[in-house]
């Protein structure tokens, strides 16, 4: 049987799903290293941002604020993506979700230990959608 050949519809869906996968490790890695202005490039201006125990979605904005908010209570805090727990796509590359670590300490010396699962929705390249689940361990 002759080998299957990649179709050229075949080698864009592959190189949307890695396109997808590095904007995900973009996403964890700005944040880790409070790259705040490229982790902002990444989200859509209409983000709807659903953190953990909120009902109402949050915007952009708000969002960024939480995050600096949250790193300045945490200052080490660090999303473990090398290795995630998991790191998923979906076919088309437009939906993404990761299991991670965090881990990191307050200046106070309170440890974070958590589990954070990241649900994203992408539209050209941004996060249109995001929904944050984090767990303390």
């Amino acid at each position: 049987m002759a080998p299957v050949r990649s179709t050229g519809a075949r080698r864009g869906h592959e190189a949307s799903l890695r396109g997808t996968l590095l904007l995900l490790r973009e996403f964890h890695t700005a944040w880790n290293e409070r790259r705040w202005q490229d982790y902002a490039a990444l989200l859509d201006p209409r983000l709807k941002a659903h953190p953990t125990g909120e009902d109402r979605p949050e915007g952009k904005l708000r969002h960024l604020e939480r995050m600096r908010a949250f790193c300045r209570t945490f200052p080490d805090a660090r999303r473990h993506i090398d290795p995630c727990l998991d790191m998923l796509v979906s076919h088309d590359g437009l939906r993404s979700a990761s299991v991670l670590n965090l881990s990191g300490q307050a200046p106070d010396g309170r440890p974070l230990r958590a589990t954070g699962v990241f649900i994203l929705h992408w539209q050209a390249g941004c996060i249109i959608s995001l929904r944050e689940f984090l767990q303390q361990a």
